[in-house]
């Protein structure tokens, strides 16, 4: 998403992201802590993890 063109308007995609054992137990995380969340899980000998990324656009903010 980040080498997508951002709608006019817009100055950058920014992301809300989740991570965990499951859909139902995912929290809240920082698209940059996704890889050492991946560790965190699979220390605790979970198969499988969900994440989920959405994208979206921020316009920027005016300065005073």
């Amino acid at each position: 998403e980040r080498k997508k063109d951002v709608p006019e308007g817009f100055f950058r995609w920014d992301f809300n992201c989740k991570i965990g054992v499951s859909e139902a137990a995912a929290e809240d995380t920082t698209v940059d802590a996704i890889g050492s969340g991946i560790d965190t899980i699979g220390e605790t000998g979970a198969e499988k993890v969900f994440i989920q990324i959405e994208a979206f656009a921020v316009r920027r903010s005016e300065r005073k």
